[in-house]
Parts: C-alpha cells; structure tokens; sequence
C-alpha cells in the first residue's frame, strides 16, 4: 500500500530530529554521542520531534559563543531566517542594537536551571520588531553547556494594549474638556489641561495652544507643555506672518489637519518652523480651532523625530481641536464679558447716586 502524505510527513520530521539531535534516546545511552545529553531529555527522539514541531518558536545556543545551535520550524517561520541563518547567528544579532548591552549584561548574571527571562525584543529578518517573552532552561548540547529557549510572541496582545490605553487617554482628554466647558476655567486653564493631556497621548515632546486675534494680525501662546524649550513658551505673543500657510491652506467647513514630517525637508520654511528646526524639532500636526465659523487658534503637536505621528494621530488632534474649540471660545466669551461687566460697574460707581440699572423684563440689576 502506497504511504501517505502524513506518513511521509511524519517520516521527514523524524529524519530531521535524528539529523538535528543525533541519534535515539537508545543509540545515545548506548555511545554517549548525540545531541542533548543525557538525563535532560524525556524519551529522545519523541522530545526532538516535539522540539522541532513546536507551535512556539524555540531554539538551542552555546552559553559560552552564545551562537545557535538548533532552531525549530515555528522560529524560521516567525523571524523569517532560514536555519543555516540562524545557525550562523549569535543570540545577540535578533536583538534591537540598542537592546544588546541589556542582553549582554542578563546573560552575565547567575540564572536557575529554569529562567523566566521576562519581556524582550527580537528583530526579524525584514527589520520588523517582535515583543516576545522569553523563557529558558539550560542542558548540555553535543556536551557544549547550552540552554533550551522558547519566545513567546506579546506582538499583537501588546498592541492591542497599547491601543486600549490610548483609547483610554483619548476618552479621557475628551471629558477633561467636557468639564472645562461646563466650568468657569479661563481661556488659559482650559488650554493647560489639554496641552497636558494629548502630551500623554501622543508621540509629541512639545503641544501647544495657540490663540488667533486677526484684527492685531497676532496669535498668543496660550499654554505650552513641553519636556525642553523648543519654541515660544506660553504667553509669547507672535505675528500672524509667522505661520505656516500650508499644507494645505485652512478650510475652515472641514476644520483638516495638517502635517509636516520633515521640517529639514522643506524647501521654504516660514520663520516658527526655521525656529522650530534649529531648536530641533523635526516634525509636526496641527490643527485650526474654529468657533461659529472663525478661526479662533490653532493646536499643536511638535517631535523631534522626522515623520513621528501617525493617521491616528491626526484624528486624535482633529477630534480634540473639534472640542477643545468649544471650550476655549465660552472661556474666551466668559472673560470678556467679566471684563466688560467690571468697566460697566466702574462707570456706575462713579455716576451721581439715584440711577437704577433694570433689564428688558425691567428686573433691578444695579
């Protein structure tokens, strides 16, 4: 009778554990040759056929060249490197460049027979960046001391936490804003409260409010949260000339977002981003504030990375702009009105006794 697929399957997969690991758990009592020695495997040949078919990425290296000595089938198929590339590898190159003296120092230290190494980052090989959980459990490989790895994939569970904390914070700010329209907050404290909340939110190490006043052709630093000063700090007053026009130019019906994800890029640069740039910036959106159809200021999200923020980004800062619009406008109504309300009792107090101030429904203000 022909053999069937599954059966050649299966037969290939033995092959490649007894080419892998040596020879049968009773070949290898026999000589004392073969790959993991004795009195840490279970059955031989059934523990390396489970080694190579593993659903979870695993692999053996050397603990003193820390080179590979063994991948299964699930790591070539997660990291993207065929097994004589992993086998020309040492442990550190999957790892970030920027994580290997952490690496280097963990490996260093004293670990138990069994090791829960914790949360790392490994690299594929199309440069993508894998979080992983790794554990670990040392033996002896072709009598090389070694340890037997196995990386669990957080990718997407960390993702989907990321993306349920931003949600969170998104939500958040929002209702933050809610609360200072329903507040007596000044037009300043209003904006505070935002600038420090889409600082948590976003990839920005400067947010900042901007307030318009086209008839002096001027725009106020309202508020401005940043980790080091890399623009006009709050309060600075600034030309309107200063900034930028596009891309694109303000629609006021669509209230768009802009973005800039090279100020070094950019062929002109009008005088806040050539300001921006040399103190380094890199990247920004913005967004207009827009009450009862007039552009009343403006919201920003500065970086120092090129190209740092995202579509999500962009509709994060468009949503809260929407609102926060709201807010500073009432807060700006709010103080003008305390304003004119005091120079209206300064006038009063300084006319002859007997004048009675009343409203439309003739009810005695003053």
């Amino acid at each position: 009778m022909p053999r069937t697929r599954k059966g050649t399957s299966s037969a290939r997969g033995r092959a490649r554990a007894r080419e892998a690991f040596g020879r049968t758990g009773a070949d290898h009592r026999d000589s004392g040759a073969g790959g993991i020695d004795e009195g840490v495997r279970p059955e031989g040949e059934t523990f390396q056929y489970l080694f190579l078919h593993n659903p979870q990425p695993m692999w053996v290296y050397d603990l003193e060249t820390l080179a590979f000595l063994e991948v299964n089938e699930a790591a070539t198929a997660k990291y993207g490197f065929t097994r004589a590339q992993f086998l020309a590898m040492r442990i550190a190159d999957i790892s970030p460049e920027e994580d290997v003296p952490r690496l280097l120092a963990d490996l260093a230290r004293p670990r138990a027979v069994l090791d829960a190494a914790g949360e790392w980052r490994h690299r594929r090989s199309d440069g993508a960046v894998l979080d992983v959980s790794v554990t670990s459990h040392t033996l002896s490989f072709h009598r090389r001391p070694a340890a037997l790895v196995v990386a669990v994939d957080l990718t997407e569970r960390k993702r989907a936490e990321t993306a349920l904390r931003r949600s969170t914070l998104r939500l958040q700010t929002l209702h933050g804003i809610d609360l200072a329209i329903l507040a007596a907050n000044s037009p300043t404290e209003v904006a505070r409260g935002v600038t420090r909340h889409l600082r948590a939110l976003l990839p920005a190490q400067r947010v900042a409010v901007l307030a318009a006043n086209e008839a002096l052709a001027t725009a106020t630093y309202l508020a401005v949260d940043e980790d080091e000063p890399m623009g006009p700090p709050g309060g600075t007053r600034i030309p309107l000339t200063w900034l930028p026009a596009s891309p694109p130019l303000y629609d006021l019906s669509r209230q768009p977002v802009r973005c800039w994800e090279d100020f070094a890029a950019l062929p002109e640069r009008p005088e806040l981003l050539e300001r921006l740039l040399r103190l380094g910036a890199r990247s920004a959106i913005d967004a207009p504030l827009v009450a009862e159809g007039r552009l009343i200021g403006g919201l920003t999200a500065v970086s120092t990375t090129p190209a740092a923020f995202s579509e999500e980004d962009m509709d994060i800062l468009g949503e809260v702009a929407s609102q926060f619009a709201v807010a500073l406008h009432q807060a700006q109504l709010r103080e003008h009105l305390a304003a004119e309300r005091a120079k209206l009792m300064h006038l009063l107090e300084d006319l002859p006794s007997g004048v009675v101030l009343v409203n439309e429904r003739g009810v005695v203000l003053f």
